[in-house]
């Protein structure tokens, strides 16, 4: 983007013996370089249509429900509709349909966020921004501001939010209430046992599909005129190939229908088990249960106690194994892998196919298997009333997971890069609960095991104020383990990754006084079988001290800490943190106009980084070497550098990367002459930035295009860009 700066001035003095305004100025002397944002996106050529779950079965009934969704979606004044229901009544499933059938109205797409796993009202600008494909600036600290960097990001879209499982984050509504008074052509679609009482709130009340009565003809029993009925025959076809009710049977199936008061989920778990009961035994043990529950919950709505009815009969019939199996698969937090249940919950593949059959599990379409909230909620009493199991399976499904954060993490720079990364986010509330039972449960040293794994994980998801946080918390656990032996040494690791998130916060403050006590901690000489640890950790903290001094633009203290850490680097045989320290002393160069040197340390990064397979810093060397050619004049190698990097950021998915190199290949092309392909590079890379949500980026885009359009005498052009581009200054909540 310093090219762009550049280019602007001189095509300024050139064509109107101008200088840049002082906004702009100050935009580009608060520009970061790329070596000090990490961040990994998914390519992707443009947001997705829908992102809505793929449902295995037919939809049933309720076509009057969809018609009038359809109907109040289609209305201007309602862009707020809530459908209101208790668990297991189809809320979810009628959502989805309604927004398949209606997906090609919102020009932006239609977007499902499964609220469910969430702990806190205040993950859910990340969880919107995830579901888009976008990521939250990190200097995005406070919620305001992630409020606030979501709503530009939402601005202009015209989308469908659909806000699933809603219930348990009431009575917040502060993201939603935002949403609607900020933007104009965002619809949002929420379920929810309970509405959100908002005036702009319209709610369709969602109840069970239509029975049959009880003195209804048998010959009028069928699933044409009984939704409920169709549903259950349907879902028992399913199980049982060769189910045909006799009339007596379906006489049987429709007071099982209202039994359960015509609830979806209940009426697939009943129906999954005439493989192996009479409809009749069926029927009489959801009514022996029912009797029970009217008693001992009898201040329990009559639906919510019909649903438990079938659930507790579903459980009955399991054997001992298979309910302790089920019970523990509670525990999971997103769906899981056959190999994640095996590891955590002891479920072999062939238990996890019994529950499916049994509609206990819902086999998805990636291969994982998912429970229903209220399933999941019922197997959790069930395991905290087991016998000492709860705390166990928490302990493995932690140990798991960490597991799992540093072995993706470490793909993340890979080629490997894309399915790690596919995976971080389908387990994200997993690895979540992972690193907070761990804090809980003060497993310091699993804590940092996963420091490097949850740093990669969290920068990769935009989750940089989260990871912040969860550095905090492992350091109040060194304070409460001072007899920890290596407590020294732990506090050192988790300063210097705090540090990390620091500087990409822009607390360079903050940062500068983090990395300094890492620095610190490791003076005193460390026992022998630490000296390679104790040297890759000095290594990044003084990296960390000295990116801050960087960006406060105290250079030469900065190189000097570098010059430190590239020596412990080397110690420690860290290549890839050796490149990246070479990457920063190059920006100092860089800065300084040492050109030369600049390219040599960009040089040294880039070999390092091929030679350890790190994809991630061999695409940030790559794009600093074209920077350094450009600044040199040498246009033609800068085009070759920046177009090679593009390449390796595609490989990795790193997508701001991607759109960087490629604003740069614009400014290279301007210099060539050729302000054509300059002018489409320009644009392409504003609307990456803009879909990424990268609020810099779309700045830096049209202040490059201004350029282009300067040079080609479209002055009304340059001046929309430019102005474009200071409207921008201060959203991401760095600059005022």
């Amino acid at each position: 983007a310093l090219n762009h700066y550049q280019h602007l001035v001189h095509l300024l003095r050139a064509e109107l013996d101008a200088a840049p305004a002082a906004e702009i100025s100050a935009l580009a002397a608060s520009l970061e370089q790329p070596a000090s944002r990490p961040a990994i996106h998914r390519p992707s050529s443009g947001l997705p249509a829908h992102n809505l779950p793929h449902q295995f079965t037919p939809f049933v009934g309720r076509e009057d429900l969809l018609a009038l969704v359809h109907k109040r979606l289609c209305q201007d004044a309602c862009r707020l509709l809530t459908l209101a229901g208790p668990g297991g009544v189809g809320k979810t499933r009628l959502a989805v349909e309604a927004a398949r059938r209606q997906a090609s109205a919102f020009a932006s797409g239609v977007h499902f966020i499964d609220l469910a796993p969430l702990d806190d009202p205040n993950q859910l600008p990340a969880a919107v921004a995830a579901s888009l494909e976008l990521v939250l600036p990190p200097q995005a600290r406070t919620l305001q501001e992630q409020q606030d960097a979501l709503i530009h990001l939402l601005a202009n879209r015209q989308a469908l939010l659909i806000l699933d499982n809603y219930e348990h984050l009431l009575p917040d509504v502060a993201l939603v209430t935002r949403l609607l008074q900020e933007t104009s052509r965002l619809h949002l679609l929420v379920t929810s046992r309970a509405p959100l009482n908002l005036r702009a709130e319209w709610i369709v009340d969602v109840d069970g599909l239509p029975v049959p009565p009880p003195d209804a003809d048998t010959e009028a029993l069928t699933g044409e005129c009984f939704p409920a009925l169709a549903l259950f025959e349907q879902a028992a076809g399913r199980v049982k190939h060769d189910f045909s009710p006799s009339a007596q049977e379906r006489l049987v199936a429709a007071h099982i229908c209202r039994l359960v008061q015509g609830a979806p989920l209940a009426l697939e778990l009943a129906a999954a088990r005439v493989r192996e009961l009479p409809l009749e035994q069926i029927a009489a043990a959801i009514e022996q249960d029912l009797d029970f529950l009217s008693t001992a919950m009898a201040d329990v709505p009559e639906r919510h106690r019909s649903l438990r009815a079938v659930f507790d009969h579903s459980w009955q019939l399991l054997p001992p194994q298979q309910q302790a199996v089920f019970a523990r698969l509670a525990v999971f937090r997103d769906p899981f892998t056959p190999e994640a249940a095996w590891q955590v919950a002891g479920a072999s593949e062939d238990q996890l196919a019994e529950l499916s059959l049994h509609a206990l599990l819902r086999p998805l379409e990636s291969g994982r298997f998912g429970l229903h909230p209220s399933l999941r909620q019922f197997a959790a009493e069930k395991l905290a009333a087991g016998p000492n199991t709860q705390a166990e399976i928490h302990r493995r499904h932690g140990a798991y997971y960490l597991a799992q954060l540093q072995q993706q993490g470490e793909r993340l720079f890979s080629r490997d890069a894309l399915p790690a990364l596919a995976q971080l986010r389908q387990d994200v509330n997993n690895l979540r609960a992972a690193w907070n039972w761990a804090v809980a449960s003060g497993e310091l040293r699993s804590l940092v095991r996963a420091a490097d794994g949850a740093y990669r994980f969290f920068n990769a998801l935009g989750l940089v104020q989260e990871g912040r946080r969860a550095m905090t918390s492992a350091l109040a656990l060194v304070e409460e383990a001072p007899e920890e032996s290596d407590a020294r040494l732990f506090r050192a690791r988790l300063l210097a990754k705090l540090a990390r998130f620091l500087n990409l916060q822009g607390l360079y403050d903050q940062a500068d006084a983090a990395a300094g006590e890492a620095v610190a901690l490791l003076s005193a000489e460390p026992a022998a079988e630490n000296l390679a640890l104790a040297a890759a950790i000095g290594a990044e903290a003084w990296l960390q001290w000295g990116r801050a001094a960087l960006h406060q633009g105290r250079y030469e203290e900065s190189e000097g800490r570098l010059e430190e850490a590239q020596g412990l680097a080397r110690l420690a045989g860290a290549p890839s943190l050796e490149a990246e320290i070479h990457l920063n002393l190059g920006t100092i160069y860089n800065f300084q106009n040492a050109f030369d040197a600049a390219n040599a340390h960009d040089e040294a990064a880039l070999e390092l980084a091929r030679a350890c397979g790190d994809l991630y810093t061999e695409g940030l060397a790559l794009n600093n070497m074209g920077s350094v050619a450009d600044f040199r004049g040498d246009y033609d190698a800068a085009a070759k550098c920046f177009e090679e990097a593009m390449t390796v950021f595609d490989a990795v998915g790193y997508r701001r990367g991607s759109a960087a190199a490629l604003s740069n290949l614009g400014a290279a092309e301007s210099w060539r002459g050729k302000l054509d392909k300059a002018l489409v590079c320009h644009q392409e890379a504003l609307q990456a930035a803009t879909e990424m949500g990268d609020i810099d980026g779309e700045a830096w885009a049209l202040m490059a295009l201004g350029a282009v359009h300067t040079h080609l005498g479209r002055l009304d052009e340059a001046r929309t860009d430019l102005e474009a581009a200071l409207a921008l200054n201060g959203q991401d909540g760095t600059r005022t």
